[in-house]
């Protein structure tokens, strides 16, 4: 079951190892960067009914409706039209009800976590990968949970995902024409990899 980090960290440049890199059943090898404005608004935390995973990640639900604390800037206009756009399932995850604004959950238990209004990043040495015309900066939380935060787009919009329950190519496909609502301004200033080589990739390495 996926859960969230209780803390995100605001994105920075790190160093990452080569070999972990986004493949056909996702980010880690399971199955499945624009300026920053003002860095120092605070992010959110999400918060959790049982906390689950080695790092301390959470998010649970109670009955069908999950719990998702909502990002710094849920409430920006930009995101209403994010929301809306949301497709009904990705691959077999449908979408849950959640307790939040500008938030959603596919799957029961939770395999993928959408929250807009998170801080855009700002230019950062995390893989880059291209989908559908959306640059998503992919960072490595725990394992088999993975960030996807889009990159250039302001308010950027965050999905964490369990890629041993889901893939990283369906969740970056189907996030791609809900994301696409909120213009452009930058791209990455590298593009490792496009969702055509995620999806020609046999392994993480």
């Amino acid at each position: 079951m996926l859960s969230a980090p209780s803390d995100p960290p605001a994105p920075h440049p790190v160093s990452r190892t080569p070999s972990r890199r986004p493949d056909s059943g996702g980010l880690g090898g399971g199955r499945g960067a624009r300026n920053g404005r003002a860095s120092g608004r605070a992010r959110g935390r999400w918060t959790t009914l049982a906390a689950l995973g080695a790092a301390g990640l959470a998010l649970t639900a109670c009955g069908s409706i999950a719990d998702v604390e909502a990002a710094p800037h849920a409430a920006d206009p930009d995101c209403a039209p994010v929301m809306i756009a949301l497709p009904d399932s990705i691959g077999e995850a449908g979408q849950r009800e959640t307790n939040a604004q500008a938030t959603a959950v596919f799957g029961e238990p939770s395999r993928a976590v959408v929250r807009c209004g998170v801080e855009p990043p700002g230019p950062s040495s995390e893989h880059c990968v291209s989908a559908d015309g959306v640059d998503w900066l992919a960072v490595e939380e725990d394992g088999a949970t993975w960030r996807l935060i889009s990159y250039g787009r302001e308010p950027a919009v965050e999905v964490l995902i369990d890629t041993e329950e889901i893939s990283s190519s369906s969740v970056m496909l189907g996030m791609a024409r809900p994301t696409k609502r909120i213009e452009a301004d930058e791209r990455c200033p590298s593009v490792e990899q496009s969702i055509e080589d995620v999806e020609g990739s046999d392994s993480a390495g």
